[in-house]
């Protein structure tokens, strides 16, 4: 006896849509199907008119997931404008830092592996506005972003960047100097 296959049913709601998206990129053999699966969470919440007109927080949360999912395949795929386009789409979706400044994070990689080494670099700097990391650490970080710019600006002769990052490193020295005193 033969089995007839189980007809695929239209999702019902966002969750249902996420769910099946996940199962069918759990078993996909490679980055196209991955990036179908989770595109039709997106495209279900754009032609639902009750997930498009109806922003909750699971709503939120799921197309975050999302948009991550299908940026990271393109960033595994070598295809950075599309992984660009979808982190940024991302962002809008972030509930709370921590999730702005894990896809800012992403989205600066990509950036800079791409070759966009100074957009990078300003969505790293970006990306440390939303950090929890304790304020040594992120001064730190900054500190190190900025040294990178101002010589980027400097060699492409940018005065008027590389006069705004001189400024911010001045001014983030000035920060860790008074929290290292209150930590000493």
């Amino acid at each position: 006896m033969k089995m007839e296959p189980t007809p695929v049913s239209r999702p019902q709601n966002i969750m249902q849509a996420y769910r099946i998206a996940n199962r069918q990129a759990a078993a996909a053999d490679n980055y196209d199907d991955k990036i179908r699966a989770f595109d039709k969470v997106i495209n279900f919440c754009s032609h639902t008119a009750s997930c498009r007109l109806e922003p909750s927080l699971k709503r939120n949360v799921l197309l975050y997931w999302a948009y991550d999912k299908v940026g990271q395949a393109y960033r595994d795929k070598q295809e950075p404008e599309a992984a660009i386009e979808y982190f940024q789409k991302g962002l809008s979706y972030a509930r709370n830092n921590r999730e702005k400044e894990k896809m800012l994070s992403r989205l600066a990689e990509v950036l800079e592996e791409s070759g966009e080494v100074i957009r990078g670099l300003e969505t790293s700097l970006e990306a440390a506005n939303f950090s929890s990391e304790p304020l040594v650490q992120r001064c730190h970080r900054i500190l190190d972003v900025c040294r990178q710019l101002e010589n980027l600006y400097q060699a492409g002769n940018k005065r008027q960047d590389y006069l705004r990052i001189k400024n911010l490193t001045e001014k983030t020295g000035e920060v860790l100097a008074k929290a290292l005193n209150l930590v000493n």
